[in-house]
C-alpha cells in the first residue's frame, strides 16, 4: 500500500522550511489534475498544493479544494503523497486518506513565542485571532491523531534526519 505524509503546525511552525529542506536538490514539475494543483517529482512521490515564494503546500490551494483531494488522492493509490499546512489538516481528510494510503503524520511543535517570531520576520500580516484558532486546531488534531511530534524550534536539518528516520516517504527523498 503506498503511503501519505502529512506535516502540519501552527503558522509560523517552520512547515514550509521543513519540506523544502527535505525535498531539496529534487525536480518538481508542477502538474494539475482533478482540479488539484500537485508537485510531481518523478520519484512516485506526489506532493498537494503548490510551491509559492512566501508559503507552499496545501495552504496555496482554494478553501473548497477537500472536496476535489479526495477523490484525487484515491484515484491516485499506487502513488505516495507529501502534503503540508493547514488546508487539508482535518480528520475527514485523514479518515478518507487512510482507506488507500498508509498515513504518516507529523505535528511540528513548535513554541508560540518562536513561531511568533518567525511570523513577524516574514512580514506575516495574519489576523491574531484568527492565528490563536489555527493553533488551537493544530494541537487538538495532534491530540486527535497521535502523530510523529517533531520539535519546530530544532534546526532543520536535524528535522530533516529525524523525518526521515521515521517516514517512508521522508526517506524517498536523499540527501
Amino acid at each position: 500500500m503506498s503511503h501519505f505524509l502529512y506535516i502540519w503546525g501552527q503558522p509560523g511552525s517552520g512547515k514550509s522550511t521543513l519540506v523544502r529542506a527535505l525535498t531539496a536538490g529534487s525536480l518538481a514539475l508542477p502538474s494539475r489534475s482533478a482540479g488539484v494543483d500537485y508537485l510531481d517529482y518523478g520519484n512516485g512521490v506526489l506532493e498537494l498544493g503548490k510551491d509559492r515564494e512566501d508559503y507552499r503546500g496545501t495552504d496555496a490551494l482554494g478553501m473548497s479544494v477537500i472536496t476535489k483531494a479526495i477523490p484525487f488522492v484515491a484515484s491516485e493509490a499506487e502513488s505516495d503523497f507529501l502534503a503540508e499546512g493547514d488546508r487539508l489538516a482535518v480528520s475527514a481528510f485523514f479518515s478518507t486518506v487512510k482507506e488507500t494510503h498508509v498515513l504518516e503524520l507529523v505535528y511540528l511543535n513548535t513554541p508560540d513565542e518562536i513561531a511568533a517570531q518567525r511570523r513577524a520576520a516574514r512580514g506575516s500580516n495574519q489576523n491574531e485571532s484568527w492565528v490563536r484558532g489555527r493553533m488551537t486546531k493544530a494541537r487538538n488534531l495532534a491530540n486527535e491523531w497521535d502523530p510523529i511530534i517533531l520539535d519546530g524550534d530544532l534546526p532543520v536539518s536535524v528535522l530533516v534526519q529525524d523525518l526521515r528516520e521515521q517516514s517512508y516517504v521522508a526517506a524517498r527523498f536523499t540527501p
